[in-house]
Order: structure tokens, then C-alpha cells, then sequence
């Protein structure tokens, strides 16, 4: 049986995994670096023990119920600094940054005090950096007032960042107890480098999976990260730190990154906006990687670094706004030398956007609830004058596509297992189920030769072919398409993740709206999942999805970022007339 981190018959690897750890002092090691992180956080900025008690990983509590809440929080913000953490757009933010209406030391403080609480009740973060957002955010002011123009045009806004970006200072331990103090061989992150030359304040580093290869944001150092909407649901992974630190109202804009959905699976799961941009549009170098020296030369699938945001105006603001920057492909040479071209930009014409539909695979079938809200935002869509879908019936099959994508994952895996083993500490869960899935079973050969790289190459470039086909013969403006067979499940049941993989696969940009929710007294058809398949298929009960935030995914064709957010803007107005979620 091939697995991504280890095979059956690898007896050392589970000697070391199951024995190892049990003379190592792991734990020691991760409550340490916990206490220095939760030692930057004043007192007074914390919930009572008895609150967070009431958000664990089994209680399925709404952190959203409480962290508005004057009565529950007032003690620690102002009701100026809940409004300003939960009324606002960041685009909206800026405006008042920049007429001086409010000032950034007065934001940032309010969103450093909401991050506390946040990080309190969900485990959304991994580094705080409360005293170095302040100073920044008071050096912003002292620009703006000493100069009479901001510092740039993302003058004074807080914005976090995933573990893995490197901010001078701070650990990236993206889950691995070898990792901890590992900031002095760090070289700041060129997505880091370009935000704050915006004029950005950077004040978090958000949680992430043992591995980074999993859709549950859990691991031994900094434990699960919650779902504010009910803690008893996956905030997703790997960027699930993020979409949980926003959708609580902490900030409006995280950057991520993603190789098979990592920030469009936590941005469904949690009920935020998540946007893929095409490989190397977006700065992604310089991160810690959680595989040492991966054979880049592999033609291995590629990181991209995007935003997840709380609406889809802060999703144009930063994908603007940094690739506008004017010496980007200085800052990070390992990107396209393609700055934002507004003239690719999607506008309602004449002739409809011509949108094309894909319900579900049937080898992958939808939870009933999943297929309802699809097809509601097809209802909805159909219903503007400017829009025309087209059902898309044939196309390449999502398990045999994820099938390759799994092989390419399973090029560089020995780093993995090695920091694993480094921190003598044992996988979490969601890194073991794994191991278990069908898709391992089924995967076949491991690449090890050179012509079995040209052949899994050259499958990768047909499925690529296939997709174009299905754009061009019908002439697509974009797809749509659910980016998971569900609602966020609960924790360590997410299964594979087929419907985003396939655009890493492909290098498609991708958008995930949130749109509609789970209804148990609605959807209540009969979901079988066959037995070979529930290894990777989440079962489904209509009262464990209950509420669940439901969600679109929208795909362009290669290097169409542009017209993604100009289609992205027009589907969320029909689908969502509101500001911000």
C-alpha cells in the first residue's frame, strides 16, 4: 500500500512514530513555546476560564454568538472597537484610515484585543505580535500626519499572515516540534515584503496542520483549530488558522497559501471568501516549507500564496494592490512578470456571461444539502438577464484527476517523515487518516523513474486539454462548481479533496463564495456512500451538517485571474447582496 508519508511494510518509520516519541519530551517543548506566545497577551484582554471553557473541540458552540457581544466582551473592547472589527470592509477601513476619521494605532489595537479572543476560544493562531503591530501601526500614523499622504495603499490596515510566511522575529514551525526557535535561519517572506511596503500592518501568524497536508489545522504544538461558527466542525486546512481568525471578526484580510485547496477548503468550512490565484502570480517565495529541499525540478504541483477575506471588495483590494506593486518581480524573481492588467477585468457586455455548470461527479456525489445550494445559486443566476449557464455533463473523471495529483504530492514526502521523527513526536490524527484512505490503495506505482515523471506529466497535460476543451466548445466565461461534496464535517472526516485539487492540478485560478447553508429539515434525501469509498467520502446526517455554511466555487481558465474577480463580483452581488459576512 502506497501512503504519502510512509508505506505498510516501513517498520522503522512506525517504530519511530509509535515509540520514539514516548521518551522524548515533545510535549514539554510544545507547552513552552505555547506559554512564551500567550505571554505577549496582556491579561486584560481574555475571557473568563469559565467562558472558554464553553469552546471545545466537542461542544459545538458558536463562538460568533459571543464575540460581538458587548455583554460578554465590553470588558475587554470599547463599542467603537467591535463596530470597527465587524461593520467594516478593509476597503471601506482604508477609506477612514486615510481621511484620518480613525487612526491605525486605534485599529490595530482593537483588532490585536478581538485576535486575543479569538485565539483564546478557537486556537487560530501560532505567532502573536501585538508590541511590533502597535509600533508599526503608530509609524504609520506619524507618516501620515508628519508627510500628509499615506505610507501606501494599504496605508495603516492589519492584516495576518499563515505560519509558513517568515516575519523577522518570529518562528515558522508550520506544526513541527523541530521547528521551534527556528527564527534566526529565517529570511523574510517576499509575500511579507510586499504588504508591508504597501504600508501594511502584519500582527499574526495564523495555525496550520502537522505537515500542512491536511484538512483538519491541527498539531502537537499549538493543538486543533476550532470552527467559530460551531467548534465542533474542521475550520479546515491547511490555511484554517486564517478563516478562522476572520470569520470571528479579527481582522478582515489573511493571506494563504494553497496545493490542493488550502485556502479555498477552510474559506468553505468557516464561510469566508478564498481566491487561488494562477501559480506564481502572487509573491509565495522565501516560506518555510515543510519539506526540506523538494525536488523543484520534478515539475511538482506549485504553491500559490492568496487571499481569504470576509468579502469579495477586500479581495480586489489585495489582489490589486500587490500586483500592482511596481518593482514586484524584483521583490520575488520567482514570479510571472504579469502585473494586474485591468483591461482583463470581467464587465457584464451585451453578450451573457456564459457560465458552465458542474453539479457533481458521480464518483464523488454530493451531500444532499450540497446539491440543494448548488442548485439555488443556479436559480438565482438564471434569473439575471446578463447570465447564461450551461450544464457541463462530460468531463475528466475528479478521482482519476486526484489520483495524479496525489502522485505528485508523494514525490518529496521523506521530508515530511523525517521532521516528523526529528521532534520525536507522534502524527496527529488527520496526518494518520491518511494513511487509511482508499485513494492510497488505489493509487498504484510510486514514481521513481524518470519515464514514469514524463508519463505522469504528460496525464497531467491531457487532463489540462480536457478542461480547455470543455471552456472553449462552449464557449465559457467560467465554471462553476461546488468545492467539496459538503458543509465543513467535524473534525478528522473532511475525506479527500477532489472538487479544488483538480485546479491546482490544472493551475486554474479559483474562488470560493459562501453562499446558503445546511438545513436538516430540508435535506433529509438518502445518502449512501459505498463501502469503498468512505475512507474518503464523509457520510452524512442531516443533524451533524445542520447550519453548515454552504458555498460556490468558480474557476477560470489559466492566468484569468482578472476576469475571475470581475465574474467573482458580479455571482457574489446576485448570490449575496451584502457587504461582508
Amino acid at each position: 500500500m502506497t501512503s504519502l508519508y510512509y508505506t505498510a511494510t516501513d517498520s522503522a518509520y512506525k517504530a519511530a512514530t509509535s515509540c520514539l516519541f514516548y521518551f522524548s519530551n515533545y510535549q514539554a517543548k510544545a507547552k513552552a513555546k505555547r506559554a512564551l506566545v500567550l505571554a505577549t497577551v496582556p491579561p486584560e484582554w481574555l475571557l473568563s476560564d469559565e467562558i472558554a471553557a464553553q469552546f471545545t473541540e466537542s461542544s459545538g458552540n458558536s463562538v460568533l454568538a459571543i464575540i460581538n457581544d458587548p455583554a460578554v466582551v465590553g470588558h475587554i473592547l470599547s463599542q467603537k472597537e467591535i463596530d470597527l472589527t465587524s461593520k467594516y470592509t478593509s476597503t471601506e477601513l482604508l477609506e477612514q484610515l486615510k481621511s484620518r476619521e480613525i487612526t491605525s494605532e486605534e485599529l490595530t489595537l482593537a483588532v490585536c484585543k478581538k485576535t486575543a479572543i479569538a485565539n483564546q476560544l478557537t486556537k487560530c493562531c501560532t505567532e502573536l505580535m501585538f508590541d511590533d503591530a502597535l509600533a508599526r501601526a503608530r509609524a504609520c500614523d506619524a507618516h501620515l500626519a508628519a508627510r500628509g499622504e499615506p505610507l501606501g495603499p494599504m496605508h495603516g490596515l492589519p492584516i495576518s499572515v499563515k505560519d509558513p510566511f517568515n516575519v523577522p522575529g518570529y518562528d515558522s514551525t508550520l506544526g513541527f516540534i523541530d521547528n521551534i526557535g527556528n527564527k534566526d535561519k529565517l529570511e523574510q517572506s517576499t509575500a511579507v515584503t510586499a504588504l508591508l511596503q504597501l504600508g501594511a500592518v502584519i500582527y499574526c501568524k495564523t495555525n496550520v496542520p502537522q505537515t500542512m497536508m491536511t484538512v483538519d489545522s491541527d498539531n502537537n504544538i499549538f493543538g486543533r483549530c476550532l470552527n467559530p461558527s460551531n467548534t465542533s466542525w474542521t475550520a479546515g486546512g491547511s490555511t484554517g488558522g486564517s478563516a478562522a481568525l476572520i470569520r470571528a471578526c479579527a481582522g478582515n484580510i489573511s493571506i494563504g497559501t494553497d496545493i490542493g485547496g488550502s485556502i479555498r477548503l477552510p474559506a468553505l468550512c468557516c464561510g469566508i471568501y478564498g481566491f487561488k490565484p494562477s501559480a506564481q502570480r502572487f509573491p509565495s517565495a522565501k516560506q518555510t516549507k515543510p519539506i526540506d529541499n523538494a525536488r523543484r525540478g520534478s515539475g511538482n504541483l506549485e504553491v500559490c500564496s492568496g487571499p481569504m477575506t470576509t468579502s469579495m471588495d477586500d479581495i480586489e483590494l489585495i489582489l490589486k494592490s500587490v500586483l500592482s506593486i511596481p518593482n514586484l518581480d524584483k521583490i520575488d524573481t520567482e514570479m510571472l512578470n504579469v502585473k494586474w492588467r485591468k483591461e482583463c477585468e470581467y464587465v457584464l457586455q451585451e453578450k451573457p456571461l456564459r457560465i458552465g455548470v458542474v453539479v457533481e461527479d458521480p464518483e464523488v456525489p454530493l451531500h444532499p444539502s450540497m446539491k440543494r445550494i448548488i442548485q439555488e445559486a443556479c436559480n438565482k443566476l438564471s434569473s439575471h438577464s446578463g447570465i447564461e449557464l450551461v450544464y457541463v455533463e462530460k468531463f475528466p473523471s475528479l478521482h482519476a484527476s486526484f489520483k495524479l495529483c496525489y502522485k505528485f504530492y508523494s514525490l518529496n514526502v521523506g521530508g515530511m517523515r523525517k521532521k516528523i521523527i526529528a521532534g520525536f513526536e507522534p502524527p496527529v490524527k488527520s496526518v494518520l487518516n491518511l494513511d487509511s484512505s482508499f485513494i492510497a490503495q488505489d493509487l498504484g506505482p510510486k514514481v521513481t523513474t524518470v519515464s514514469q515523471l514524463q508519463d505522469l506529466n504528460g496525464n497531467r497535460f491531457d487532463v489540462i486539454a480536457q478542461w480547455n476543451d470543455i471552456f472553449n466548445v462552449s464557449d465559457l466565461d467560467c465554471l462553476l462548481m461546488p468545492g467539496h461534496v459538503g458543509t465543513a464535517p467535524p473534525h478528522d472526516s473532511f475525506g479527500l479533496p477532489y472538487y479544488t485539487a483538480i485546479w491546482n492540478l490544472c493551475d486554474f485560478p479559483a474562488l470560493i463564495l459562501p453562499f446558503g447553508a445546511a438545513d436538516k429539515a430540508v435535506d433529509t434525501a438518502k445518502y449512501v456512500v459505498p463501502r469503498e469509498k468512505e475512507a474518503y467520502i464523509r457520510k452524512y446526517e442531516p443533524e451533524t451538517f445542520d447550519k453548515g455554511i454552504g458555498h460556490v466555487q468558480l474557476v477560470c481558465k489559466h492566468l484569468d485571474d482578472e476576469k475571475l474577480l470581475g465574474i467573482g463580483k458580479i455571482v457574489d452581488l446576485v448570490l449575496n447582496p451584502r457587504a461582508k459576512v
